[in-house]
């Protein structure tokens, strides 16, 4: 009678462990063929490796880049981060129907601000609320800025802020703001 009770649980042991195992191999599976994604019927990469090729592009090597693509601390935004460069304590952007982001935040030099990011929503629905903390972004830097008239704004002041399917993208830059338009535009499968 032990010898039975043990056989099956072993086998319901068994049984288990291969049910895991294929699971798991699913989830790899999935998550494989998750770090491209299509846009508009073009592959679309990794949005750091996107940002990173424009930031080599346009000499833009001082600042930090944030990326959800990073477990390392420091490398991503955790929740009190994103309360402070997108929102308050109490309005913030809800990073859970965000699939990926990353941002260069360039802020060294008091006097010159510099920053890029794009955001995959997992809903294009969701691109107005990435857009709208954008926004809240810029405002919130004018407003600590007005006491300063040595910063240099220009950047913010020009700032573009566009959608491309389930993507949203900033761009406040001194320099070659356009070109780099152009070129996010284009990895993200705009025409």
């Amino acid at each position: 009678m032990k010898r039975l009770i043990s056989l099956t649980l072993m086998l319901v042991l068994l049984l288990s462990l291969a049910a895991c195992n294929e699971k798991a191999s699913e989830t790899s599976g999935e998550s494989q063929s998750s770090g491209a994604s299509q846009s508009a019927g073009k592959e679309v990469g990794s949005l750091t490796a996107i940002l990173k090729d424009v930031l080599k592009n346009n000499n833009l090597t001082e600042g930090k880049v944030y990326t959800s693509e990073s477990t390392v601390e420091g490398e991503y935004l955790d929740e009190d981060m994103i309360k402070g460069l997108y929102g308050s304590l109490l309005d913030y952007p809800d990073f859970s129907k965000i699939e990926e982001y990353c941002v260069y935040i360039q802020d060294q030099n008091p006097l010159l601000h510099i920053e890029l990011g794009i955001f995959k929503v997992y809903d294009s629905n969701n691109n107005s609320m990435v857009k709208d903390f954008i926004v809240q972004r810029q405002t919130s830097l004018f407003e600590k800025w007005a006491n300063y008239p040595s910063v240099d704004t220009e950047p913010f002041k020009n700032m573009i802020v566009d959608s491309v399917g389930n993507y949203t993208y900033y761009i406040a830059v001194k320099e070659n703001r356009n070109e780099i338009n152009k070129t996010i535009r284009a990895s993200l499968g705009a025409d």
